[in-house]
């Protein structure tokens, strides 16, 4: 595995003033508000951005599904997106970031997946 450092090198921060966090290839987007609001949490949603791929892969499914990586912080993030209402973004499947339309496959997948189940029940009820 690569060190934190040596990634640091390899992609680009981009500060954003809505969602919370994504990367494309090698641009991390990360929420301004998040390092004044806590740094712990802002280093903490770094390094997931930067576990990513630089092409997005099984593993990046993977690893946004997974919430132990949120362990012990769980209450500030949450309290976090309910102070910073731009921050909300972050849940929809397409979004623009600095201009560019910028889709979620994690999140494409999921409501997928949501739709399909839910789609099933209702259809099983009826």
């Amino acid at each position: 595995m690569l060190s934190t450092e040596y990634l640091l090198k390899m992609v680009k921060i981009i500060n954003i003033d809505s969602g919370i966090a994504s990367r494309i290839k090698n641009i991390i987007y990360i929420n301004k508000d998040l390092k004044d609001y806590n740094y712990s949490l802002y280093q903490l949603i770094l390094n997931h951005e930067l576990e990513h791929t630089f092409h997005y892969s099984l593993k990046d499914f993977l690893l946004d599904v997974r919430t132990s990586n949120l362990e012990g912080y769980r209450l500030k993030y949450w309290k976090f997106i309910l102070t910073h209402p731009k921050s909300w973004t972050e849940f929809l499947p397409i979004m623009k970031l600095n201009g560019k339309t910028i889709i979620n496959p994690s999140l494409i997948i999921l409501y997928g997946l949501f739709l399909i189940i839910s789609g099933s029940l209702l259809i099983a009820l009826l």
